[in-house]
């Protein structure tokens, strides 16, 4: 067997497209996780809201850029 069975290019469009969406809405889930056990800690709360925003950020370019 030559080469990598596995590789990046061997993966369909439409599956590029769905793992995209699932890490934007993991990051996004992270962030919401971090939010709920913080129990109203400022700092918190503060560091929870940037993974769902770069996860917002991550799942509108996806959605932009859907031919």
């Amino acid at each position: 067997m030559r080469g990598n069975k596995w590789s990046l290019s061997s993966i369909s469009p439409v599956t590029d497209k769905a793992l995209a969406y699932l890490i934007s809405v993991g990051i996004m889930g992270f962030g919401f996780w971090i939010v709920w056990v913080s129990s109203g800690s400022a700092l918190m709360w503060l560091a929870g809201s940037a993974p769902v925003a770069v996860g917002l950020l991550s799942l509108s370019n996806e959605i932009r850029n859907t031919p």
